[in-house]
């Protein structure tokens, strides 16, 4: 209705009051994003009962929308603007595919935008079940041979001999993941050794390299047995020179599909024990992956390159 000098208060008012019940149009989610820099479209990944800090873009996001999720204890939920939110949550502990509901006073729901799954231990110790077969499952170079749960021996886990530094690797492509999948790395280990690496690796790798870790994305390595030296990825290195016990059990953990501003740790555990290896109250270090590194690997897995020792033990690991 067009407004003229002539137009009556009362029309003025049913003008303006039809123009402010014009309903906002449903949200629209364009990304969802749990992890620095790794955009998913479609999901957010849980562990179960992981808490994480999920943004949420897209468009016509209001201050009063709500959102709900079975799967999610929604903590707190930031309106940032119109086309941002955050939300923390918890995941549940059941492993599930759940719709995350969005409400500006009209309904959207993002179908299985959310999903929780468990983070199995493989344990590698004796009598853990878990084999590998040589050439898929578990990758070597020619100069290590690797012995897998070998009962009989009563070692805690995988061991190595003949390992040739840096010439040796093995590497679990049995784990597998393609960068994206949004995939924390981790790995059980002790530090009786002596010259170690220890991280993640890429596809493709030439097995006949004199220099394994030129074909590493990110590993730790460790001068020796009481002395963690540094990060290396694709020939690049960061020094810390930080100080260990001379024997123990440590874990690592890579985060984030491991690119530039994820985040690596190195806890020390109080044993092998495996209610241990979920406990990282005691963290030695940490540090973030910058630019220096050549990150141009589109599949990933664990990767080790062992000195020789009878003494290293990889006892668990896990992709998640």
């Amino acid at each position: 209705m067009p407004i003229n000098i002539s137009s009556s208060v009362s029309e003025i008012t049913d003008i303006i009051e039809d123009v402010t019940q014009i309903p906002v149009p449903a949200p629209i989610v364009s990304a969802i994003v749990t992890y620095p820099n790794i955009p998913s479209l479609t999901q957010a990944f849980f562990q179960s009962n992981q808490n994480l800090i999920v943004e949420i873009e897209g468009s016509f996001f209001t201050s009063q929308m709500t959102l709900s999720c079975e799967g999610l204890d929604i903590h707190n939920l930031t309106f940032i603007n119109d086309n941002k939110v955050l939300i923390n949550a918890t995941s549940q502990s059941n492993n599930g595919i759940f719709d995350l509901i969005l409400n500006n006073g009209q309904e959207t729901v993002l179908s299985e935008a959310i999903v929780i799954q468990s983070a199995p231990w493989i344990d590698l110790r004796k009598g853990s079940n878990e084999s590998f077969i040589v050439g898929s499952d578990l990758v070597l170079s020619k100069d290590v041979i690797s012995i897998t749960n070998d009962v009989a021996s009563g070692r805690p886990g995988m061991w190595f001999k003949n390992a040739k530094p840096w010439k040796s690797s093995a590497a679990f492509e049995k784990f597998k993941f393609t960068r994206g999948d949004r995939k924390s790395i981790e790995i059980i280990f002790n530090n009786y050794n002596k010259k170690f690496m220890i991280g993640v690796g890429k596809n493709p790798r030439k097995l006949n390299n004199s220099s394994q870790f030129y074909q590493a994305e990110v590993v730790l390595y460790f001068e020796n047995n009481h002395l963690f030296k540094g990060l290396y990825g694709d020939r690049n290195r960061q020094d810390y020179n930080r100080q260990l016990d001379s024997d123990g059990w440590l874990k690592v953990k890579f985060t984030d599909d491991v690119v530039v501003g994820s985040t690596w740790y190195l806890y020390k555990l109080d044993s092998i024990d495996d209610t241990n290896w979920n406990n990282e109250s005691n963290l030695i270090l940490s540090g973030d992956i910058d630019n220096r590194f050549k990150l141009n690997g589109e599949e990933l897995f664990p990767i080790i390159l062992p000195d020789y020792s009878w003494n290293n033990y990889i006892t668990a690991l896990r992709v998640f």
